[in-house]
């Protein structure tokens, strides 16, 4: 008897329990909307114009040579690490790239010795693919010295001026 006095105490207990339920529980943890984020803002998205920036055709012009002149100058050194093709590669395109932004920039006769110049370099980049086993490298990195001086001398910014659109 005390025993099923017991059982049936507990029952009542859990029925009054869940009955009674944990909203102040649920309520203590549930997230509560703030104040500012009721009234959702309607979102205007309009685009804005900048300016282009105006950049004079000498300064242009000065920008792609020392670019040129950068990546020509990471070409010399890779030729000292040989194994490094896919950089060489990209050495080469890359200062390619760089004289051809600068031909619009020049006079028509200014532009055939960028072209010839482009084409000097094509040239010992086909020499460089040839070369598999990397017997030339030194040769090869005498003559892209030897092209980066011409190139200098020739194209420099400084005796550019005149030559320029």
């Amino acid at each position: 008897m005390n025993m099923r006095k017991l059982i049936l105490t507990c029952l009542v207990c859990f029925f009054i329990c869940s009955l009674i339920g944990c909203e102040a529980f649920v309520r203590k943890f549930k997230r509560k909307p703030k104040k500012g984020m009721l009234q959702q803002e309607e979102m205007v998205i309009s685009p804005i114009e900048y300016p282009v920036s105006q950049v004079d055709k000498e300064e242009l012009y000065r920008r792609y040579f020392f670019y040129w002149k950068s990546w020509h100058d990471e070409l010399i050194v890779s030729f000292d690490d040989a194994l490094n093709r896919k950089k060489q590669t990209e050495c080469f395109a890359e200062a390619i790239k760089n004289l051809n932004e600068l031909k619009p920039l020049l006079k028509k006769e200014k532009q055939d010795i960028v072209e010839s110049f482009i084409r000097k370099l094509e040239e010992l980049q086909v020499s460089l693919d040839k070369d598999t086993y990397n017997f030339d490298a030194l040769r090869l990195k005498s003559r892209a010295e030897r092209l980066r001086k011409d190139i200098s001398l020739e194209l420099s910014p400084s005796k550019i001026k005149e030559s320029l659109l």
